[in-house]
Formats: structure tokens, sequence, C-alpha cells
């Protein structure tokens, strides 16, 4: 394979072919043969590659062409075939390059677009997270298993108007920050601001079986930090702030959807409906949290309240609301009393037993007067008939 082979090296060549009959050669068929196989190869390894791991690209950009040199050395000493080796290892190694390349900056433009999707969101690390595990996450509408939440400030747009925007421009800006870094920490997702209401949701874009927990847990934490934040709202000039949020569970459409002018990354279904309307029942009971059944389920580490079985706009089922109320842990002797109580005064209400259950609502207004559920029930208790939509059902609560 030398520009200069000295001629005694081409006559030693010679005898020894001579005497052990070997002398490799070039077939005639072997050009077309040589040149269908680089066809192949560079057909089939440039519709391959493109589809495998940085991983896989390496090990097969490594592994074929050492079986190339170990089938041509093959060719060689037991088929005394010359067989050229360079070209399909360049060309192998090329499309190996091209592709790496290719992959590198494809990679670096999907992380950027997800950054930029998901940074109004998600927290930092969380996306780290999500680019974590790219073959689990699509942008792409799915159906899953999450969890929503509804935060809304009471009376706002009555204090709104009593305000300069420069002034709810920083009453906003205080609120929600601390709210987003709740949610955050509890490994939430902001869906959107909208004035004054923040809308969440748990379980997307990273999975998270714990969807219903994180979001129960967020939702008291954000109660906690309003009461919090009262005294640094007087100190700004500005007024004190109280919200309520509905929490609900089950399957909802979640993906980035919108118009080709502007797209966002959000929860649409029943599901995400029927947790608006549990925020908006805050209100009538006068209570900070309201969730639904799916939600209150197998959550023992939470101390709940019973509020109704109630019918919202939009759905011609009733279904159990309950509130939140505290961690397990902080369960306090006084409150398990108050819920004994009550608990025994619902279940009257519930079997229709009137008079029983006037007495013991009676009972619970005068200890706890605060508490506007007690007098709700002890309103209904003593004329049924009023707040029954459907006929002899004085247990449903119909939203008007």
């Amino acid at each position: 394979v030398g520009s200069a082979y000295p001629g005694v090296e081409i006559h030693a060549n010679i005898a020894e072919g001579i005497l052990t009959n070997y002398f490799p050669s070039e077939p005639s068929w072997l050009p077309g043969a040589e040149l269908t196989c680089l066809i192949l190869a560079g057909v089939i390894f440039s519709l391959l590659f493109p589809f495998l791991s940085a991983r896989w690209l390496m090990f097969l950009a490594v592994s074929f062409p050492i079986l190339l040199v170990i089938t041509n050395s093959w060719l060689f000493r037991k088929m005394e075939i010359v067989a050229s080796v360079a070209i399909p290892i360049l060309l192998i190694i090329g499309l190996a390059i091209i592709n790496m390349a290719f992959g590198y900056l494809l990679e670096s433009r999907r992380r950027d677009q997800l950054k930029n999707i998901f940074g109004q969101y998600l927290p930092p690390a969380h996306i780290d997270e999500l680019l974590k595990h790219n073959n689990k996450n699509s942008l792409a509408g799915e159906s899953r298993e999450m969890t929503v939440l509804f935060s809304d400030i009471r009376s706002f747009t009555t204090l709104s108007e009593k305000m300069t925007a420069s002034a709810i421009k920083s009453l906003l800006n205080l609120f929600f920050t601390p709210m987003t870094k709740i949610i955050f920490e509890r490994h939430g997702t902001i869906d959107k601001y909208v004035g004054d209401m923040i809308m969440a949701f748990w379980g997307a874009p990273l999975a998270d079986s714990d969807h219903a927990k994180h979001a129960i847990s967020a939702a008291l934490a954000m109660q906690a930090k309003v009461q919090e934040l009262k005294p640094t709202f007087i100190e700004h000039g500005l007024p004190s702030l109280n919200i309520g949020i509905g929490i609900n569970t089950g399957l909802m459409n979640v993906g980035d959807m919108g118009s080709e002018f502007r797209r966002a990354y959000t929860v649409i279904g029943d599901t995400v409906n029927l947790a608006s309307r549990l925020e908006s029942l805050t209100k009538h009971y006068g209570v900070n949290i309201i969730v639904g059944e799916q939600t209150q389920v197998n959550q023992p580490e939470f101390v709940f309240r019973k509020l109704d079985y109630a019918q919202v706009k939009g759905k011609k089922i009733a279904v159990n609301i309950y509130e939140p109320l505290c961690w397990r842990t902080e369960l306090t002797p006084a409150l398990t009393q108050e819920l004994t109580q009550y608990e025994k005064a619902l279940s009257c209400y519930f079997n229709k037993e009137w008079q029983a259950a006037i007495d013991l609502f009676k009972a619970l207004v005068e200890n706890y007067p605060d508490t506007r559920l007690y007098s709700i029930y002890l309103e209904r208790s003593l004329d049924p008939t009023r707040h029954n939509d459907e006929a002899n059902s004085p247990t449903l609560f119909t939203e008007k």
C-alpha cells in the first residue's frame, strides 16, 4: 500500500504465494458489491441514527467499524479477497458525527423552548427535573388525574374601587409573590393569574402521586401566610385581605393549548370547573377552603369537616364538600370536641331529626358564634322546606 515498494519485496511475496498457493485478489464483482453495501449502509444508518440516544449512537459508531475491520480481515485471510474498508468506516463515523451535532442543536433548542414555556409556571429546579424526564413529558394534550386549586381575594372589586392603580399593583405584588412561592415549594404549577385570582394545579407537567396532599398543604399554608401578611399590608397603607380557596381532584385535560398567536400550558374539564365553583362557595359557608370529595379521600394527615351535600351551578349531580381545618398533628382537644358536636348535629340534620338538630346547632352557635356554618344549619333546621330545592331533600343545598 506504500507509494514506494521495494522490488525485492514484490519478488518475495510472489515467491511465497507460489509456495503456499495464497494469492489475495480483488474480484471483478467486488467494486459493485462495495458500492451497493455502501449505499445500503448509508441509507440504513441515516434513517436509524436520528432515533437513537447519544449512548446507542456512540456504541454503534464504535462497534460497526470494529466489525468491518474484523470482517475485512476474515475476507483477506480466509477468502483471499482484498476489499476496501476505509470508505465504509468513514461513512459510519461521518453520519454519527452529523447526527450527534444535529441532536445536540435540537436538544438545546428543545430545552430553551421548554424553559421559555414553563419558566412562568414552574420554579427553575422543577424545570431542570422536567428536562431530565424528556421522554415522559409532552406539551401535547393528555388526560390525567390531577388536582386543581383556585384562590380568590374576598371582595376585591369593592377594595379596588377605593384604591389607585399604583396601590392595587403594590397589593397584588405583595400578595402574589409569597402565594406563588408556597405553590412552587409544594410542587405546584401556576396556571394563570386573572385579576386577583390564582389558578394552580398539581400532577403536570411532572407526575405527582401526592398531588391532592400537596394542594391541600399549599392551601393551608396560603391561608396562614395571608394572616401573617396583614401587618405588612397595614404598614404599606393597604387594606387587610382574606382569601377563599377551592380545590378539586379528578380527570382533566392538560397540555399546551391556545391559538397560533398565543398559547398556554393549562388544564380544562369538568373537574376544573367544579374547583372554581367550590371557591365561590367559600363565601356562602363562611369558610376559607373547600375541597371536593375526591380530594378528601385517602388524606389521613389532615383534619376535615364535612360542609354539605351540594349541587353547584353547571352540575346535575350533587357532591359532598369538605373543609380542611389543619394537619392531623395540629389537632387540639378543643377542636376535637367541637368537631364531635358538629358531626352529631350534622347526622341528625341528614336523618331529618329536626328537633335534635335544632338543639345541637343552637348549642354550637352559642359556643362558636363566629362560625357561620352552624348558623346556616340552624336556619335550615328551623325551616327545612325553605332550603329544599328538590322535593323531600332538605339535605341538598343547590347553589343559586
